[in-house]
């Protein structure tokens, strides 16, 4: 039994310093993300086919998908995924056509009169399914946590039902949907059951151009 629960406790022990370890890459790559906007006026697209390179529609260089995983060879951060093993997911705003994904020639960003398909919305789980901590980021990244591998089974890059999300927890699978909605909370167990342990980064519209203005990008 003293065996028994000494191994419970490192168990626990490990998968914390994993979490901790997983945020601490999830807020570097977001602070990348920052910088790249800064420095070149635009975010990156997702990869939406497994390469590490965003994915740019020819000739018109928009966005071939909102949603994907992280462009890690093209951000130059994140290759390894998170502390598990799983490529990190990443999601850009398809507001105000595309602003955040082409390149700005100014700050002169009008903010939709309300959300749309397009819109990544925080959804706040620990108020309910109905509340938001905000709907219109400019890009946020997602870590599927322990289970991810099951979570991203299947998945060619874009969210997609493909993978084992119908096997989540019901809390979980608004981050393995198609759509931009995406759902931050507390991390959450039952037994041998993950309830809810994804873990969601993002920068808001107006904080990412806030960036820009100091940065000298535009007026």
């Amino acid at each position: 039994l003293l065996l028994a629960g000494g191994i419970n406790l490192l168990s626990g022990s490990a998968d914390t310093s994993k979490y901790k370890q997983t945020q601490y890459e999830l807020q570097e790559i977001k602070e990348s993300l920052v910088t790249y906007y800064t420095q070149l006026k635009r975010l990156p697209c997702p990869d939406t086919d497994g390469d590490g390179i965003e994915n740019l529609a020819i000739p018109t260089g928009t966005c071939t998908n909102v949603r994907g995983f992280l462009p890690h060879v093209t951000l130059g951060i994140g290759g390894g995924g998170d502390a598990w093993g799983e490529r990190f997911k990443y999601v850009v705003s398809g507001d105000s056509s595309d602003f955040f994904t082409k390149q700005a020639t100014n700050c002169s960003y009008s903010r939709p009169n309300s959300a749309s398909a397009s819109s990544i919305r925080i959804q706040d789980l620990t108020t309910g399914t109905t509340n938001y901590l905000g709907d219109f980021a400019a890009f946020a990244l997602l870590s599927t946590g322990k289970n991810g591998r099951q979570t991203n089974s299947g998945m060619t890059g874009a969210f997609t039902n493909d993978g084992g999300c119908a096997g989540l927890n019901v809390r979980e699978q608004e981050n393995c949907d198609t759509d931009s909605t995406l759902r931050f909370g507390t991390q959450m167990s039952g037994g041998s059951e993950i309830i809810f342990d994804d873990m969601v980064l993002w920068v808001g519209d107006y904080q990412l151009i806030s960036q820009l203005r100091k940065a000298g990008g535009c007026n």
